[in-house]
């Protein structure tokens, strides 16, 4: 279960007051923020792993539609770029994301790189067949 101090503000505004021991003099802290500093960064370092490993099947997905569509479908890496731009402009999503947005936020491959791959990959004019599809 998520920590529920990992909010939007968490660690900007939060501070430990200092508690008194038995003596009377203020001890420092005991690192309860540090912990909860602790957990919010496992979760965001659990969803940026989680956000890369599904780009990579995603970019997969796009290269198995590649596949299965050549050669039933005339310009078929020309008819996918199209299909991702239009995906793009419907979605509005960013023409030029920052690579730090991707990496941290990003469930998906961005339309320009997913436009790029599209009009790329050509395995068949090398020879060689593609990886999904034989």
């Amino acid at each position: 279960m998520p920590d529920p101090s990992c909010g939007k503000n968490s660690g900007v505004a939060h501070f430990d007051r200092p508690s008194l021991p038995k003596h009377g003099r203020p001890r420092r802290s005991t690192g309860s923020s540090n912990s909860a500093r602790a957990s919010c960064s496992g979760i965001f370092d659990a969803s940026a792993i989680g956000n890369a490993f599904s780009r990579h099947i995603e970019h997969q997905a796009d290269q198995y539609g590649l596949e299965v569509t050549h050669g039933l479908t005339p310009d078929s890496s020309q008819v996918a770029a199209l299909a991702f731009n239009l995906l793009g402009d419907v979605n509005l999503g960013d023409p030029e994301p920052n690579p730090v947005d991707v990496f941290l936020f990003y469930d998906h491959p961005p339309v320009p790189d997913r436009v790029q791959f599209a009009l790329t990959y050509d395995p068949w004019s090398r020879g060689q067949s593609g990886q999904f599809v034989k």
